[in-house]
Protein backbone atom coordinates (compact mmCIF):
# COMPACT_ATOMS: atom_id res chain seq x y z
CA UNK A 1 0.00 0.00 0.00
CA UNK A 2 1.17 3.88 -0.62
CA UNK A 3 0.54 4.66 2.75
CA UNK A 4 3.40 2.41 4.30
CA UNK A 5 5.26 2.81 0.59
CA UNK A 6 9.05 4.07 1.63
CA UNK A 7 9.51 6.97 -0.46
CA UNK A 8 13.01 8.37 -1.96
CA UNK A 9 13.40 12.25 -2.39
CA UNK A 10 16.10 13.32 -5.60
CA UNK A 11 17.31 16.77 -5.57
CA UNK A 12 19.18 17.47 -8.57
CA UNK A 13 21.06 21.13 -8.87
CA UNK A 14 23.57 22.60 -10.85
CA UNK A 15 25.34 25.66 -10.13
CA UNK A 16 22.01 26.55 -7.58
CA UNK A 17 24.06 27.82 -4.46
CA UNK A 18 21.33 30.50 -4.04
CA UNK A 19 18.32 27.72 -3.79
CA UNK A 20 19.75 24.38 -2.61
CA UNK A 21 19.25 25.20 1.40
CA UNK A 22 15.94 26.23 0.57
CA UNK A 23 14.90 23.40 -1.12
CA UNK A 24 16.92 20.77 1.57
CA UNK A 25 14.63 22.53 4.24
CA UNK A 26 11.87 22.20 2.39
CA UNK A 27 11.75 18.27 1.73
CA UNK A 28 13.17 18.20 5.69
CA UNK A 29 10.21 20.23 6.89
CA UNK A 30 7.15 17.72 5.41
CA UNK A 31 4.87 16.58 7.76
CA UNK A 32 5.41 12.61 6.46
CA UNK A 33 8.86 12.69 5.98
CA UNK A 34 11.09 10.75 3.35
CA UNK A 35 13.05 7.80 3.88
CA UNK A 36 15.76 8.71 2.19
CA UNK A 37 16.84 12.09 0.64
CA UNK A 38 19.54 12.19 -2.23
CA UNK A 39 21.28 15.39 -3.74
CA UNK A 40 22.91 14.98 -7.20
CA UNK A 41 25.12 17.60 -8.11
CA UNK A 42 25.49 17.72 -11.88
CA UNK A 43 28.77 19.12 -12.32
CA UNK A 44 28.43 22.58 -9.77
CA UNK A 45 31.01 24.98 -9.63
CA UNK A 46 29.69 27.29 -7.01
CA UNK A 47 29.41 26.62 -3.37
CA UNK A 48 26.93 23.90 -3.28
CA UNK A 49 29.16 21.14 -2.30
CA UNK A 50 29.94 23.39 1.13
CA UNK A 51 26.48 24.21 1.64
CA UNK A 52 25.13 20.20 1.52
CA UNK A 53 27.48 19.18 3.74
CA UNK A 54 26.26 20.38 6.73
CA UNK A 55 23.09 18.12 6.00
CA UNK A 56 25.30 15.34 4.57
CA UNK A 57 26.93 15.44 7.95
CA UNK A 58 23.85 14.97 10.07
CA UNK A 59 22.92 11.98 7.99
CA UNK A 60 20.04 13.70 6.74
CA UNK A 61 20.86 13.46 3.07
CA UNK A 62 23.43 11.57 1.04
CA UNK A 63 25.32 13.47 -1.85
CA UNK A 64 26.49 12.31 -5.15
CA UNK A 65 28.95 14.65 -7.23
CA UNK A 66 28.94 14.03 -11.23
CA UNK A 67 30.57 15.46 -13.94
CA UNK A 68 27.63 18.32 -15.97
CA UNK A 69 25.76 15.66 -18.32
CA UNK A 70 22.19 17.52 -17.88
CA UNK A 71 18.91 17.27 -16.18
CA UNK A 72 18.07 14.00 -17.59
CA UNK A 73 21.32 11.98 -16.69
CA UNK A 74 20.83 13.24 -12.83
CA UNK A 75 17.82 12.52 -12.63
CA UNK A 76 18.77 9.15 -13.28
CA UNK A 77 21.32 8.46 -11.37
CA UNK A 78 19.68 9.63 -8.41
CA UNK A 79 17.02 6.62 -9.57
CA UNK A 80 19.47 4.62 -10.09
CA UNK A 81 20.50 5.17 -6.33
CA UNK A 82 18.26 5.24 -4.33
CA UNK A 83 15.83 2.44 -3.08
CA UNK A 84 12.15 3.77 -2.30
CA UNK A 85 8.98 2.48 -3.69
CA UNK A 86 7.62 5.80 -4.53
CA UNK A 87 9.78 8.74 -6.40
CA UNK A 88 10.03 12.45 -5.47
CA UNK A 89 11.81 14.63 -7.60
CA UNK A 90 12.82 18.00 -6.85
CA UNK A 91 14.82 20.31 -8.60
CA UNK A 92 17.22 22.84 -6.23
CA UNK A 93 15.57 26.01 -7.18
CA UNK A 94 12.28 24.46 -6.52
CA UNK A 95 10.59 24.39 -2.85
CA UNK A 96 8.13 21.85 -1.63
CA UNK A 97 4.93 22.96 0.82
CA UNK A 98 4.82 21.24 3.68
CA UNK A 99 2.11 18.32 3.30
CA UNK A 100 3.57 17.30 -0.50
CA UNK A 101 4.13 14.03 0.10
CA UNK A 102 1.59 13.34 2.93
CA UNK A 103 -1.17 14.58 0.64
CA UNK A 104 0.28 12.86 -2.20
CA UNK A 105 1.03 9.31 -1.04
CA UNK A 106 -2.86 9.34 0.28
CA UNK A 107 -3.87 9.67 -3.19
CA UNK A 108 -1.95 6.88 -4.36
CA UNK A 109 -2.91 5.08 -1.87
CA UNK A 110 -6.79 5.31 -2.76
CA UNK A 111 -5.80 5.12 -6.81
CA UNK A 112 -3.86 1.64 -6.96
CA UNK A 113 -4.01 1.85 -10.35
CA UNK A 114 -2.33 4.98 -11.24
CA UNK A 115 1.57 5.38 -11.98
CA UNK A 116 2.47 8.84 -10.46
CA UNK A 117 0.35 12.36 -9.11
CA UNK A 118 0.78 15.92 -9.52
CA UNK A 119 -0.48 18.78 -8.23
CA UNK A 120 -0.89 22.67 -8.33
CA UNK A 121 1.75 25.16 -8.21
CA UNK A 122 2.25 28.66 -6.40
CA UNK A 123 4.39 30.24 -9.35
CA UNK A 124 6.56 33.28 -7.79
CA UNK A 125 8.04 36.21 -10.24
CA UNK A 126 11.37 36.16 -7.84
CA UNK A 127 12.84 39.66 -8.75
CA UNK A 128 8.91 41.23 -8.48
CA UNK A 129 8.22 38.91 -5.38
CA UNK A 130 4.75 38.22 -7.48
CA UNK A 131 2.91 35.17 -6.61
CA UNK A 132 0.19 33.23 -8.70
CA UNK A 133 -1.37 29.68 -8.26
CA UNK A 134 -1.35 27.81 -11.22
CA UNK A 135 -4.09 25.24 -11.56
CA UNK A 136 -4.30 21.67 -13.46
CA UNK A 137 -7.14 19.95 -14.15
CA UNK A 138 -7.67 16.54 -12.85
CA UNK A 139 -8.98 14.35 -16.19
CA UNK A 140 -9.88 10.87 -17.00
CA UNK A 141 -7.29 8.43 -18.08
CA UNK A 142 -8.49 8.65 -21.67
CA UNK A 143 -8.21 12.00 -21.63
CA UNK A 144 -5.48 12.83 -19.98
CA UNK A 145 -3.34 10.53 -22.72
CA UNK A 146 -5.10 12.80 -25.09
CA UNK A 147 -4.19 15.93 -23.72
CA UNK A 148 -0.69 15.24 -22.61
CA UNK A 149 0.14 15.25 -26.56
CA UNK A 150 -0.76 18.46 -27.19
CA UNK A 151 0.65 20.14 -24.28
CA UNK A 152 2.16 19.50 -21.01
CA UNK A 153 -1.08 19.45 -18.77
CA UNK A 154 0.86 17.07 -15.74
CA UNK A 155 3.27 20.23 -14.69
CA UNK A 156 7.20 19.60 -13.61
CA UNK A 157 9.15 17.32 -12.14
CA UNK A 158 8.91 18.95 -8.74
CA UNK A 159 5.88 18.31 -8.47
CA UNK A 160 5.49 14.24 -9.45
CA UNK A 161 5.63 11.68 -7.01
CA UNK A 162 5.74 8.30 -8.96
CA UNK A 163 5.94 4.93 -8.80
CA UNK A 164 8.92 3.25 -9.41
CA UNK A 165 7.51 0.28 -10.88
CA UNK A 166 5.93 2.29 -13.36
CA UNK A 167 9.19 3.75 -14.08
CA UNK A 168 10.63 0.43 -14.34
CA UNK A 169 7.51 -0.04 -17.00
CA UNK A 170 8.23 2.27 -19.74
CA UNK A 171 12.36 3.73 -18.46
CA UNK A 172 13.41 6.51 -17.05
CA UNK A 173 14.28 10.42 -18.07
CA UNK A 174 15.48 10.50 -21.77
CA UNK A 175 19.08 11.50 -21.78
CA UNK A 176 19.21 12.93 -25.11
CA UNK A 177 16.59 15.89 -24.40
CA UNK A 178 17.91 18.74 -23.31
CA UNK A 179 14.01 20.36 -22.36
CA UNK A 180 10.84 18.71 -22.33
CA UNK A 181 12.60 15.34 -20.89
CA UNK A 182 9.54 15.46 -17.91
CA UNK A 183 7.01 16.07 -20.70
CA UNK A 184 8.15 13.11 -22.38
CA UNK A 185 8.35 11.13 -19.33
CA UNK A 186 4.33 12.40 -18.49
CA UNK A 187 3.64 11.12 -21.95
CA UNK A 188 5.10 7.17 -21.39
CA UNK A 189 3.39 6.91 -17.78
CA UNK A 190 -0.14 8.22 -18.85
CA UNK A 191 0.06 5.05 -20.98
CA UNK A 192 0.85 2.65 -18.53
CA UNK A 193 -1.84 4.16 -15.27
CA UNK A 194 -4.00 6.93 -14.64
CA UNK A 195 -2.08 10.66 -13.74
CA UNK A 196 -3.77 12.17 -11.26
CA UNK A 197 -3.81 15.60 -8.84
CA UNK A 198 -4.14 17.05 -5.45
CA UNK A 199 -6.45 20.07 -5.40
CA UNK A 200 -3.76 21.38 -2.91
CA UNK A 201 -0.60 23.77 -3.97
CA UNK A 202 2.31 21.01 -3.73
CA UNK A 203 5.47 23.44 -4.70
CA UNK A 204 7.08 26.91 -5.75
CA UNK A 205 7.89 27.49 -8.51
CA UNK A 206 10.51 30.39 -8.68
CA UNK A 207 11.39 32.27 -11.83
CA UNK A 208 14.34 34.04 -11.45
CA UNK A 209 16.85 35.28 -13.60
CA UNK A 210 19.07 32.08 -14.46
CA UNK A 211 15.60 31.50 -15.98
CA UNK A 212 15.35 30.96 -20.13
CA UNK A 213 16.07 34.03 -22.29
CA UNK A 214 13.07 34.43 -25.31
CA UNK A 215 15.78 33.18 -27.65
CA UNK A 216 16.40 30.22 -25.58
CA UNK A 217 12.71 29.73 -25.27
CA UNK A 218 12.32 29.49 -28.91
CA UNK A 219 15.05 26.42 -28.51
CA UNK A 220 12.81 25.02 -26.24
CA UNK A 221 9.62 25.46 -27.91
CA UNK A 222 10.89 23.59 -31.29
CA UNK A 223 12.28 20.48 -29.00
CA UNK A 224 8.77 20.29 -27.21
CA UNK A 225 7.43 20.68 -30.45
CA UNK A 226 9.32 17.40 -31.74
CA UNK A 227 7.44 15.40 -28.42
CA UNK A 228 4.23 16.32 -29.04
CA UNK A 229 4.84 15.17 -32.90
CA UNK A 230 6.49 11.87 -31.09
CA UNK A 231 3.60 11.23 -28.99
CA UNK A 232 0.87 11.64 -31.21
CA UNK A 233 2.76 9.55 -34.45
CA UNK A 234 1.48 7.08 -31.57
CA UNK A 235 -1.73 8.21 -30.00
CA UNK A 236 -4.81 5.27 -30.62
CA UNK A 237 -7.59 5.69 -32.15
CA UNK A 238 -5.38 6.50 -35.14
CA UNK A 239 -8.43 8.86 -36.67
CA UNK A 240 -7.64 11.48 -33.47
CA UNK A 241 -3.90 11.96 -34.58
CA UNK A 242 -4.93 14.95 -37.44
CA UNK A 243 -7.08 16.82 -34.76
CA UNK A 244 -4.21 16.33 -32.55
CA UNK A 245 -1.85 17.44 -34.83
CA UNK A 246 -4.00 20.96 -35.84
CA UNK A 247 -4.20 21.24 -32.07
CA UNK A 248 -0.23 21.05 -31.38
CA UNK A 249 0.18 23.13 -34.42
CA UNK A 250 -1.61 26.01 -32.68
CA UNK A 251 -0.53 25.72 -29.48
CA UNK A 252 3.36 25.87 -30.56
CA UNK A 253 2.42 28.96 -33.15
CA UNK A 254 0.90 30.92 -30.36
CA UNK A 255 3.43 30.60 -28.03
CA UNK A 256 5.99 31.54 -30.83
CA UNK A 257 4.09 34.63 -31.51
CA UNK A 258 4.53 35.64 -27.56
CA UNK A 259 7.53 35.44 -27.61
CA UNK A 260 8.89 36.80 -30.93
CA UNK A 261 6.46 39.84 -30.34
CA UNK A 262 9.07 40.50 -27.63
CA UNK A 263 12.12 40.39 -29.98
CA UNK A 264 13.36 42.64 -32.56
CA UNK A 265 12.23 40.48 -35.75
CA UNK A 266 10.48 41.65 -38.76
CA UNK A 267 6.75 42.57 -37.77
CA UNK A 268 5.52 40.18 -40.95
CA UNK A 269 7.01 36.95 -38.61
CA UNK A 270 5.13 37.75 -35.90
CA UNK A 271 1.74 37.97 -37.62
CA UNK A 272 2.39 34.69 -39.20
CA UNK A 273 2.69 32.74 -36.07
CA UNK A 274 0.05 34.86 -34.89
CA UNK A 275 -2.39 33.99 -38.46
CA UNK A 276 -1.20 30.18 -37.76
CA UNK A 277 -2.49 29.81 -34.32
CA UNK A 278 -5.47 31.31 -34.97
CA UNK A 279 -6.42 29.20 -38.19
CA UNK A 280 -4.78 26.12 -37.39
CA UNK A 281 -7.29 25.42 -34.81
CA UNK A 282 -9.70 28.51 -34.14
CA UNK A 283 -12.15 26.92 -31.81
CA UNK A 284 -9.77 26.72 -28.70
CA UNK A 285 -8.39 29.80 -26.79
CA UNK A 286 -9.87 31.87 -29.96
CA UNK A 287 -10.03 35.20 -28.10
CA UNK A 288 -6.43 35.50 -26.92
CA UNK A 289 -5.16 33.89 -30.60
CA UNK A 290 -7.22 37.20 -31.56
CA UNK A 291 -6.02 39.73 -29.61
CA UNK A 292 -2.43 38.63 -30.22
CA UNK A 293 -3.08 38.58 -34.09
CA UNK A 294 -5.26 42.27 -33.68
CA UNK A 295 -2.06 43.82 -31.64
CA UNK A 296 0.18 42.52 -34.21
CA UNK A 297 -1.70 43.57 -36.94
CA UNK A 298 -2.46 47.33 -36.25
CA UNK A 299 0.16 47.74 -33.89
CA UNK A 300 0.56 48.09 -29.80
CA UNK A 301 -0.43 51.91 -29.67
CA UNK A 302 -3.58 51.82 -31.97
CA UNK A 303 -4.69 48.54 -30.22
CA UNK A 304 -4.48 50.26 -26.81
CA UNK A 305 -6.14 53.05 -27.86
CA UNK A 306 -9.20 51.45 -28.98
CA UNK A 307 -9.35 49.20 -26.19
CA UNK A 308 -9.47 51.85 -23.89
CA UNK A 309 -12.55 53.59 -26.33
CA UNK A 310 -13.70 50.54 -26.32
CA UNK A 311 -13.71 50.01 -22.12
CA UNK A 312 -14.88 53.98 -22.23
CA UNK A 313 -18.19 52.91 -24.54
CA UNK A 314 -18.82 49.92 -22.54
CA UNK A 315 -18.37 52.33 -18.80
CA UNK A 316 -20.84 54.90 -20.51
CA UNK A 317 -23.23 52.20 -21.78
CA UNK A 318 -27.16 52.54 -20.14
CA UNK A 319 -29.54 49.43 -19.68
CA UNK A 320 -32.19 49.95 -22.08
CA UNK A 321 -35.54 49.82 -20.40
Amino acid sequence: MASSATVSVIITTFNYSDFIVSAIESVLAQTRPADEVIVVDDGSTDSTPNLVAPYVARGVVRYIQQANQGPSVARNRGIDESSGELLAFLDADDTWLASKLELQIAWLKSHPDASMVSGQMIWWHVPTDERKLVAYESMTPGRMRREVTVRNVVGNPSMALVRRSAIEAVGPYEPSLRWGQDWELFVRLSRVGDIGFVSEPVIVYRWHRSNLSHDRRLEQLDMNQSISRWAIASFEPAWQRPILRARSWSVFEYDRARIVSKLDVPRSRMIRHASLALLSWPIEDTIAKAQILGRLLVGEAIYQRASAGLRGKLGRARPVG
